[in-house]
């Protein structure tokens, strides 16, 4: 993170009728020696290191940068960024989503947060606060890989959740 070593590239999103809905912010670690690293390897590492709250910042605000960026120029855009379970259940989640928007310039609705199934079914009452909080900035959500895991209606019932992003395996 010191050195500016992550690199995001952005993968188009698209939905079930094939109309392009935005793009994904997908971190990527350019290490010096080792050269492309994939997150499999560094995502668990910033986890194990407590480093993965300063990460998921750097990637939230890079990213809406990025779409305020396309925005100035013509090009309204969806930007979805993956949020990690850590960030989501920390206390001041809602209050860095706010000083992002505000210190780049997105408007809230261009932003969709990404959660997995996992981030929700270990405290799904707390997460259910955190994700009606962001939702009253404006802030889409969407629900990951829905299909891998616990693949409960349920959340879909309960729960703020705007797209859900089904897995191909599902």
């Amino acid at each position: 993170i010191e050195r500016n070593e992550f690199l995001l590239h952005y993968q188009p999103v698209v939905n079930a009728a094939g109309h392009r809905m935005g793009v994904e912010a997908l971190v990527r670690w350019h290490h010096p020696q080792r050269g492309m690293v994939s997150p499999g390897e560094f995502i668990p590492l910033a986890e194990e290191t407590g480093q993965i709250e300063q990460l998921g910042e750097v990637v939230l605000k890079a990213s809406c940068l990025s779409a305020y960026a396309l925005l100035q120029l013509g090009y309204p855009v969806n930007i979805s960024v993956n949020v990690n379970p850590r960030q989501l259940l920390n206390k001041n989640f809602q209050q860095t989503i706010t000083q992002t928007l505000h210190d780049t310039g997105l408007p809230a609705k261009s932003l969709i947060l990404e959660i997995t199934e996992s981030a929700i079914v270990n405290d799904m009452e707390r997460v259910g606060k955190v994700l009606e909080a962001i939702k009253t900035l404006g802030v889409l959500v969407a629900l990951d890989d829905f299909g891998t895991g616990y693949s409960s209606l349920t959340l879909l019932r309960e729960l703020p959740i705007d797209i859900l992003k089904i897995d191909k395996s599902f």
